[in-house]
C-alpha cells in the first residue's frame, strides 16, 4: 500500500509525501526493490543524487532486471557529473537485460547528449527491433537525425510517432523542427500550431513558436507568443529573454529594457540582463545609462573582456575617447590576442584623429588574424583619411578576396549580413556600401554612404562613392552634386573629377568632360585611366586622332590595360585601318580572352576584310561569353543581331551565322524565331 501511494504521489509531483511513502513501506519491508526505487526517484526530484544513487544501487541489488532503477542510476550520475560512469552502468544494464528497449533508448539519449550521435542512432534502432512502437525510440532518432542535418530522415521518425499516437503534441512540435531544418517555414509552423491545438498552455511550444516567428522576422506575433508564455511562466528569465530579443529587433526599445529590469527582479546579477539593457540603451543613443548597466556587470564580473570591450565601445560613441581607450586596454590584459577589441580600439584612435595609432591597432589585429574583413576595412578607411589611396585600394581588395573566398560556399549577401555593425564603426559601413556597388546593387550602396556622412560629412571620398552609385542609376543630377561637394571639400580629389568626367561623358556633354579629364591630369599626369577616358571622349566627339594620342599616352603608363587596347581598336575600324584594328583587338584580347566587346568587334573587322566566315565565328564567341559576363552582354545583343543581319544580307548561304542568330535569339527567349534561325543553318 505504502508503495502505491508513494508512486502516487510523485505523479502529483508531491515528492516531500511520496519519501514519506517509501520510508514507511521500507520500515516494513527492507527488501523491497520497489520501494527503495521509489525512495531513490523521490530523492532524485528532490535533487538529493547522492542518497538517490544509494537507493538504486540497493534497488538493483535486490532486482537487477529492472529497467528503470537502471535508467534512474545512470540519471543520477549524470546529474553528478559522472557522465562516463552513467555509461558504463547503461551498458552493464543492457548486458543484463538485452531484450529491455527502455535500456537501449536511455542509452541512445545518454550517447546523444554526449555528441556519439552514429552510436546513439545504433541503440535507439536496437530498441525499435525489440519494441517497432516504441515512442521514445522514435523521438530519439529523429532528434539525432535533426542534429545531423538529415531532416527528411528525422521527419520520417516523428511521422512514426504521429501515425501511432496523432495526439502527441511533443512529435509534431519534434516535426516542425525537422520542417523548418528543410527551409519549410510555413509547414514548420503548422505542425508547431498543431502541437499548440493539442497543448494550448505548453510554454515550450508557445516559446519554439516564438523564435520561429523571430527568426522569420515577424516580430510582433512573436511577442504576442511570449506574452502568453509569461502569463502562465510569469517568472521565467528565459522567456523574458526571448522577448526581448524580439523586443529589440522590432525596434520595441522601451519594452525590451523592461523585459531586462524584470529579468533583474528575478535574478539581480543576471549578466545576460545588464549587457542586453547596455546594448539597447546603446542602439537608442542613450550613452550614459549603457556605461552604468556595464559598471553594474563589471562589479560582478570584473575579469570579463567582453563586458570592458561593450563598455569602451559606449564610452566612445559618448565621445569619452580616453575612458574609451583606458577600457580596451583593461580588456586586452584579459584577452590579448582578441582581433576585435584591437579593431574596437583603432576605431576610437580614429575618431581621435589619432590615425597612427589607429593604424597600428588594425596591423595588430590583422597579425592576430589575417582572414578578419573588419580589420581590412578599417585600416583602408584610415589610409584614405590620410590621403593614402593606393594603399587603402589594397586593404579594400584584401577585404573583398576575403569575403569571395567564403561566399564560394555562401550567398554574398548573406556574408555581407553577417556583420553586427556598431553605430559609428564606419570602416565596415563603408566595406558594406562597396560590396552592393561591386555586386551590382547601387541602390543599396547608397544608404551606407549616407551612414557615413552623417558621422563625417566632410568626408570627400564618401561623397565620391555615393556620387558613382548615384550614378550608375542614372541618376545625374544627385551624382553631380556628390561630386561637387567632395570637389568643394578637397579640391585636388581627382576621384571626383575623374567620375565628375564620366557622368558628362554618359550625358553627352563632351566638353565639360574633357575638363574634368584634363583636371584629373593637370594633376596627376601619368594618370593612365584618365588619358584613356580623356581618348573615348575624344573618340566619340569625332576627334580620332587626338584620341588615339590619348590611348598611346595612357599605354605608356598602363601598356597591359585591355580597355585601352580595345579603345584603340574601334578608332582604327571607324577609320577604316581594318588590319591596324585587327592587331590591336588582338592585344586587348591577349590580355583578356573574354572580353566580349573585343570578341564582337574582331568579328566586325574581319568582315569588313571579306572574312565573312571567320568573323562570323568570332561573333559567336561574343554570344556565348555573354553567359560569363551579363552586363556587357545586354548592350552588345542589339549590336550583335544588326552585325549578323548586315552579313547575312551579304552572304545568306552561312549557316554558321544562322546559327550564331539562333544562338542570340534563344538567350533572349525567342524561341519560335531560333529554331527558325536552327533550321535555316541545317538546310544550308
Amino acid at each position: 500500500m505504502w508503495v502505491e501511494e508513494g508512486f502516487e504521489a510523485i505523479k502529483q509531483q508531491r515528492y516531500d509525501e511520496a519519501l514519506v511513502c517509501f520510508n514507511n513501506a521500507i520500515r516494513l519491508d527492507p527488501r523491497d526493490a520497489s520501494a527503495w526505487k521509489g525512495r531513490g526517484i523521490a530523492m532524485h526530484y528532490l535533487r538529493d543524487h547522492e542518497n538517490a544513487l544509494e537507493c538504486f544501487e540497493r534497488a538493483l541489488d535486490l532486482n537487477p532486471y529492472d529497467s528503470a532503477a537502471w535508467v534512474f542510476k545512470s540519471m543520477a550520475l549524470r546529474e553528478m557529473g559522472e557522465e562516463e560512469e552513467a555509461l558504463a552502468v547503461l551498458k552493464e544494464a543492457v548486458r543484463t537485460n538485452p531484450d529491455s528497449p527502455e535500456l537501449w533508448v536511455a542509452r541512445g539519449y545518454l550517447l546523444f547528449a554526449l555528441e556519439r550521435e552514429q552510436e546513439a542512432i545504433q541503440c535507439h534502432n536496437k530498441a525499435l527491433k525489440l519494441d517497432p512502437k516504441n515512442r521514445d525510440a522514435w523521438i530519439g532518432k529523429g532528434t539525432v537525425l535533426l542534429r545531423l542535418g538529415r531532416s527528411e530522415e528525422a521527419a520520417t521518425c516523428f511521422d512514426r510517432v504521429i501515425n501511432i499516437a496523432p495526439g502527441d503534441a511533443y512529435a509534431w512540435r519534434k516535426k516542425g523542427f525537422a520542417l523548418l531544418q528543410m527551409g519549410k517555414m510555413v509547414e514548420g509552423l503548422r505542425c508547431i500550431d498543431k502541437a499548440l491545438e493539442l497543448r494550448p498552455d505548453d510554454v515550450e511550444i508557445l516559446v519554439d513558436k516564438g523564435e520561429v516567428l523571430t527568426a522569420a522576422g515577424k516580430f510582433d506575433e512573436a511577442i504576442a507568443c511570449y506574452n502568453k508564455a509569461l502569463e502562465i511562466e510569469r517568472n521565467d528569465p528565459e522567456i523574458w529573454e526571448a522577448k526581448a530579443d524580439a523586443c529589440q529587433y522590432a525596434e520595441r526599445y522601451d519594452e525590451a529594457i523592461a523585459c531586462f529590469d524584470k529579468i533583474l527582479e528575478i535574478e539581480p546579477e543576471s549578466i545576460y540582463a545588464l549587457l542586453g539593457k547596455g546594448n539597447t540603451y546603446r542602439r537608442t543613443g542613450r550613452y550614459e545609462e549603457a556605461i552604468a548597466c556595464f559598471d553594474k556587470a563589471l562589479a560582478i564580473e570584473p575579469e570579463d573582456s567582453e563586458i570592458w570591450d561593450k563598455k569602451g565601445r559606449a564610452c566612445a560613441e559618448a565621445k569619452r575617447y580616453e575612458e574609451a581607450i583606458a577600457c580596451f586596454n583593461r580588456a586586452l590584459e584579459i584577452e590579448p590576442d582578441n582581433e576585435r577589441i584591437w579593431v574596437h580600439k583603432g576605431v576610437v584612435y580614429e575618431k581621435a584623429r589619432r590615425y597612427e595609432e589607429a593604424l597600428a591597432c588594425f596591423d595588430k589585429a590583422l597579425e592576430i588574424n589575417p582572414e578578419f574583413v573588419e580589420g581590412w576595412a578599417n585600416k583602408a578607411l584610415v589610409l584614405i583619411m590620410g590621403k593614402k589611396r593606393k594603399e587603402a585600394t589594397t586593404c579594400f581588395q584584401q577585404a573583398l578576396e576575403i569575403l569571395s573566398e567564403e561566399n564560394e560556399e555562401e550567398d554574398e549577401t548573406q556574408e555581407v549580413e553577417k556583420f553586427l555593425l556598431d553605430p559609428d564603426d564606419i570602416g565596415v559601413w563603408l566595406l558594406r556600401g562597396m560590396v552592393e556597388l561591386q555586386m551590382g546593387h547601387p541602390k543599396k550602396a547608397i544608404p551606407y554612404f549616407d551612414k557615413i556622412l552623417e558621422i563625417e560629412p566632410e568626408f570627400a571620398d564618401i561623397w565620391v562613392v555615393k556620387g558613382t552609385a548615384y550614378g550608375e542609376i542614372g541618376m545625374l543630377g544627385e551624382a553631380m552634386e556628390c561630386l561637387e561637394k567632395a570637389i568643394a571639400i578637397e579640391p585636388e580629389n581627382t576621384a571626383a573629377w575623374h567620375n565628375k568626367g564620366i557622368a558628362y561623358h554618359r550625358a553627352g556633354r563632351y566638353e565639360e568632360a574633357l575638363a574634368c579629364f584634363e583636371k584629373v591630369l593637370e594633376i596627376e599626369p601619368e594618370n593612365a585611366e584618365a588619358w584613356g577616358m580623356k581618348g573615348s571622349v575624344l573618340a566619340d566627339a569625332g576627334k580620332l586622332d587626338e584620341a588615339n594620342s590619348c590611348f598611346d599616352t595612357a599605354l605608356k603608363f598602363k601598356p597591359k590595360d585591355e580597355i585601352t587596347w580595345y579603345n584603340k581598336g574601334a578608332v582604327a575600324l571607324e577609320m577604316g585601318r581594318v588590319e591596324e584594328a585587327l592587331k590591336y583587338l588582338d592585344k586587348a584580347l591577349e590580355i583578356d580572352p573574354n572580353k566580349t566587346d573585343a570578341l564582337y568587334l574582331k568579328g566586325i573587322a574581319l568582315a569588313q576584310s571579306g572574312k565573312i566566315n571567320e568573323g562570323c565565328a568570332w561573333i559567336g564567341k561574343a554570344i556565348m561569353s555573354i553567359s560569363e559576363n551579363l552586363d556587357v552582354g545586354r548592350k552588345l545583343e542589339k549590336a550583335l543581331l544588326s552585325a549578323l543581319d548586315e552579313m547575312l544580307e551579304k552572304k545568306p548561304d552561312n549557316a554558321e551565322m544562322w546559327r550564331a542568330k539562333g544562338r542570340l535569339m534563344l538567350r533572349n527567349g525567342r524561341i519560335t524565331e531560333a529554331l527558325r534561325c536552327i533550321e535555316k543553318s541545317l538546310e544550308i
